[in-house]
C-alpha cells in the first residue's frame, strides 16, 4: 500500500505553485531642488544639540537649497558647547507606513562625517524603531546598515565607494520586508520590518562614538549633497 501511493505520487503531475506577490509602487513625491526653498512638507533640524558632549549641534541655517540641490552642511561655529553647526532635513508631513525612498546624492570625505539616511518613527524615539544607512569615509568608506522592527536592530557593515560621486540610495519597506539598495543593487535584506508610521530624514553629523571628530586632514567647511528624492506609497 505505501509502496502503491509513493509510486502514484512520484508519477502525478506537477503543479505549479504561485510565485511570491511583487509589491508595486505608487510614485507621490519627486522633489528636484529647483528652487530655492525647502520641499513642502519638510523642514529644517534645530537649533539643537545632539550626540554625545563633545558633538556637533543642528543648525537650520546650515541646510540650504541652492543650484539644484540640498546643501547640508558641516562647518565649525560653536552653540550649546558644541564646536560643529551641521544641517538636517526631516520630511514629518510625508510620513508613511511601507514605501520606498530613494535619495540621489554624494557624500563628502573626511574624519569625523557621517552622511546619513534614515526612516523614523513618528512616535516614540526608540532605538530599534529606525532604519537606515550611515556613511562614513574617514579613509576606508563604509555603509552602516540598520534595520529596526520595534523590537531589536539589525544590521550590517558594508564596504564601497561613496564619495566618488553621486549614487542613488533606496529603502523598499514593505509588511514583509526591509532591504537597502546602492544604484539598485541590494546590499542589506531582512525579513523583519517595522510597522509604524516614519518619515525620512537626512542629514550629516559629528562627534558620536561610532563617527569621532574631524581631523586636520578632514575638509571644513563640507557637505552633503542631495540631488532628488522620490518617495513611493506601497501597494498590495
Amino acid at each position: 500500500m505505501v509502496h502503491a501511493l509513493l509510486a502514484a505520487l512520484l508519477t502525478a503531475p506537477l503543479v505549479a505553485q504561485p510565485a511570491a506577490h511583487a509589491p508595486s509602487w505608487k510614485l507621490v513625491v519627486a522633489e528636484t531642488f529647483t528652487g530655492s526653498v525647502l520641499p513642502k512638507g519638510c523642514g529644517a533640524y534645530g537649533p539643537s544639540p545632539h550626540g554625545g558632549p563633545a558633538a556637533s549641534w543642528y543648525d537650520p541655517a546650515q541646510a540650504r537649497v541652492s543650484k539644484g540641490l540640498l546643501h547640508l552642511r558641516i562647518t565649525r561655529k560653536r552653540n550649546f558647547n558644541r564646536p560643529y553647526a551641521t544641517g538636517g532635513v526631516g520630511c514629518w508631513s510625508l510620513a508613511r507606513t511601507y514605501g520606498r525612498f530613494e535619495v540621489r546624492a554624494k557624500v563628502p570625505k573626511g574624519k569625523g562625517i557621517d552622511s546619513y539616511l534614515v526612516l523614523w518613527p513618528m512616535e516614540g524615539n526608540d532605538d530599534r524603531d529606525w532604519s537606515g544607512i550611515e556613511l562614513l569615509a574617514p579613509r576606508k568608506e563604509n555603509a552602516y546598515l540598520t534595520n529596526g522592527d520595534g523590537t531589536r536592530k539589525h544590521g550590517k557593515v558594508v564596504a564601497g565607494k561613496y564619495t566618488d560621486g553621486f549614487h542613488t540610495y533606496r529603502f523598499d519597506w514593505t509588511p514583509r520586508s526591509f532591504a537597502i539598495r546602492v544604484d539598485g543593487k541590494v546590499i542589506f535584506r531582512d525579513t523583519a520590518t517595522f510597522a509604524g508610521k516614519r518619515w525620512l530624514g537626512m542629514a550629516v553629523s559629528s562627534g558620536d562614538n561610532l563617527t569621532g571628530l574631524p581631523n586636520a586632514a578632514t575638509k571644513i567647511p563640507n557637505e552633503f549633497a542631495v540631488d532628488w528624492i522620490k518617495i513611493y506609497a506601497y501597494q498590495t
